[in-house]
């Protein structure tokens, strides 16, 4: 008896004994690919649901038409003589393959033959590669099989660029140079493929087809308003035998903040490091960036945008009035505009989709109720605007409306293959859903930055740049009153006298004023708690804090956690 094959790419069917059994509905077809790519374990009813119907209400008789598809997979699977490897749970079902089965997409197996643990097998991944090309489940449709035929098509390219850099250094030229075509072809706007392409001409022994190759990249690239990475006319006047032209970032966009930063010296390095990774993998590294109000993180994510070599900064912010959908790809992709109107001229038909985002584009198209075709066109914004190393900062992400955080979640599971540093800036008590951070460290390597309060040297040292004469004197019982919060200190440096001479007693009238709105904004029962904390210190009692407000523990709880999640 002949091996089992199971094919989901470019159609969806069972192959034994020389017959090939295919299943041509779609619901049925998704179900079945959901199955086997989760056969180690069962399967409930209610994800079957979310398969096929997603985000849109439930029909009352859901759990009926799911057993239906379920009795269409088992009748699939009874054709092909494999009924037996359905089993059936009382609220779920699972799929468990004879031994020999194989399937032709196993993204854990395609992804262990290019993370560099094992020695690269040039035929083992061509091999991969094409078992790779087709549509994954066709014409099955939801959110799953999208995000599923997304991972393959990174991981096709992934697997593309691991084969032509292991051709090029192999000197399998032929095999390079197809594997560099097929890499433009997919994405004709990235420098990385095109300088893979033109390193293969050349190593060829076909300089003149690699510079036409360069040439016509930086001319696709003109098209659209945009200019090809320094890297990439480095290895072009390589070629030539001449010095390279001299390259320089775009525009970093205006934001807040100014002078000096004072300590975050770790953190800076943490930031440099990351930074490095980018531009050495051209690939997406994270940082994410926590505190509370006031403690420099807008400021640092400034820092990390005027890193060396910062091909381009995307910067958006979340306000805290919520009022705005998609508020920071908004004001990112109108900057953009604002620099190149023409920027988004190569999406073709998924640019009228971003109108919703940026108004400068136009009337969005009638259909924008789909959020797929907004989101699929958001992420291809963003893929065309970063083609060399860059930062995109997401500030004050704890505002976030629903739908941005959705947005966000989905272009963050997108973007891991391109040369960018995710910088995402939120308070310590978060007010996000979890959903956008878990989707960014899924997909891209992320570090999280805590930032505390300063030190009493770094409080000196800001007291100092803020004219503060005798800084040095007064910097411990400055740090006891403001544990060492750079916005708390920066004002408090500000009512210095004319001298120079700084009370650390006393409260400037700007953050009296901040509190004060601060606290106004509360719902009032949590202003009573809050006060009443105020009276007993810095360190609260929960039972003396519910006896002094005149509440019950679990009341004094709830304001506590609310007070704690306003920051």
């Amino acid at each position: 008896m002949s091996p089992i094959s199971i094919q989901l790419l470019g159609d969806v069917s069972i192959s034994r004994d020389g017959q090939r059994f295919a299943l041509s509905r779609p619901q049925p077809r998704v179900v079945f690919a959901f199955l086997v790519s989760q056969r180690h374990r069962f399967v409930t009813r209610h994800e079957v649901a979310d398969l096929l119907w997603g985000d849109s209400p439930l029909p009352d008789h859901w759990a009926g038409a799911v057993r239906g598809v379920i009795s269409k997979v088992r009748s699939f699977l009874a054709e092909a003589g494999c009924v037996d490897w359905m089993t059936s749970a009382p609220d779920g079902w699972r799929i468990e393959l004879d031994p020999g089965t194989t399937v032709d997409i196993d993204i854990d197996v395609a992804s262990s033959a290019i993370d560099g643990s094992e020695p690269v097998d040039l035929d083992s991944l061509l091999v991969i590669d094409r078992s790779l090309a087709g549509e994954f489940a066709p014409a099955a449709t939801g959110p799953w099989v999208e995000r599923r035929r997304d991972e393959v098509g990174l991981l096709r390219r992934r697997v593309i660029e691991t084969l032509a850099e292991s051709a090029i250094a192999a000197g399998r030229h032929d095999t390079a140079i197809g594997a560099t075509a097929e890499l433009v072809s997919l994405d004709p706007y990235s420098d990385l493929a095109a300088q893979f392409e033109v390193r293969a001409l050349a190593e060829g022994g076909d300089r003149r087809a690699a510079l036409a190759a360069h040439d016509g990249f930086v001319r696709r690239l003109r098209d659209v308003g945009m200019a090809p990475d320094p890297a990439t006319e480095a290895l072009a006047a390589s070629i030539r035998g001449v010095d390279a032209p001299a390259g320089g970032s775009s525009t970093i966009p205006a934001v807040r903040g100014g002078g000096r930063l004072v300590g975050r010296r770790d953190e800076l390095a943490v930031i440099a490091r990351s930074w490095g990774e980018v531009t050495a993998d051209l690939t997406a590294r994270a940082v994410i960036i926590t505190g509370e109000p006031g403690a420099g993180k807008t400021r640092l994510a400034i820092e990390a945008s005027r890193g060396d070599g910062v091909g381009r900064t995307l910067w958006g912010r979340c306000s805290p009035e919520g009022s705005a959908a998609y508020e920071p790809l908004s004001e990112a992709f109108v900057r953009a505009v604002a620099e190149s109107p023409d920027v988004f001229s190569a999406l073709g038909p998924l640019a009228t989709h971003l109108a919703a985002l940026v108004p400068e584009l136009g009337t969005p198209p009638p259909d924008m109720a789909d959020r797929s075709l907004l989101f699929r066109s958001a992420t291809a914004a963003i893929r065309s605007l970063i083609t060399s190393p860059s930062v995109w900062v997401i500030d004050d992400v704890q505002w976030a409306t629903e739908d941005t955080a959705a947005l966000l979640t989905h272009v963050w599971s997108m973007v891991s293959d391109i040369p960018v540093l995710i910088v995402v800036t939120l308070r310590s008590s978060g007010g996000i859903s979890a959903g956008p951070l878990v989707a960014l460290t899924r997909a891209v390597p992320t570090t999280t930055l805590s930032l505390s309060g300063l030190d009493v040297a770094d409080v000196s040292e800001l007291l100092a740049a803020n004219g503060v004469t005798d800084a040095a004197a007064v910097s411990d019982e400055v740090v006891a009153r403001t544990g060492g919060n750079p916005f708390f200190v920066s004002e408090l440096a500000r009512a210095a006298d004319s001298d120079g001479h700084l009370d650390p007693t006393m409260l400037p009238e700007s953050l009296r004023s901040w509190i004060g709105q601060r606290v106004a904004s509360l719902e009032p029962d949590a202003g009573e708690v809050l006060a009443a904390a105020a009276v007993l210190g810095d360190d609260v009692d929960i039972e003396m804090l519910a006896q002094v407000s005149g509440r019950d523990d679990r009341a004094t709880v709830a304001h506590v956690s609310s007070l704690v999640a306003a920051g």
